[in-house]
């Protein structure tokens, strides 16, 4: 077996969203991927999929291989002049 905490659960149910507001845009830019299941790691998505352990088919993220990407600040003052907006999320 594996350990069961190195499931943290779907993607959808791991995000707060603070202001309902963004929720559509949130849903149009992760689209189905909100429904991926993140894991800790690559050997623990391998072991759920080799033991079969899923009831159907599910997507799995490794936690661990997940790299972000930060916006510069150049980029998010042009945006917020383009958006006339100071309350512009990002």
């Amino acid at each position: 077996g594996f350990d069961q905490r190195t499931v943290y659960g779907v993607l959808v149910r791991l995000i707060k969203v603070k202001d309902q507001s963004y929720c559509v845009a949130l849903e149009k830019v992760a689209g189905g991927k909100l429904f991926y299941v993140v894991v800790e790691d690559a050997s623990t998505a391998t072991r759920i999929i080799e033991e079969g352990r899923l009831p159907r088919r599910y997507n799995l993220i490794p936690l661990k291989q997940i790299v972000s990407n930060k916006i510069n600040d150049d980029t998010i003052k042009l945006a917020k002049k383009k958006s006339n907006s100071a309350n512009l999320a990002m």
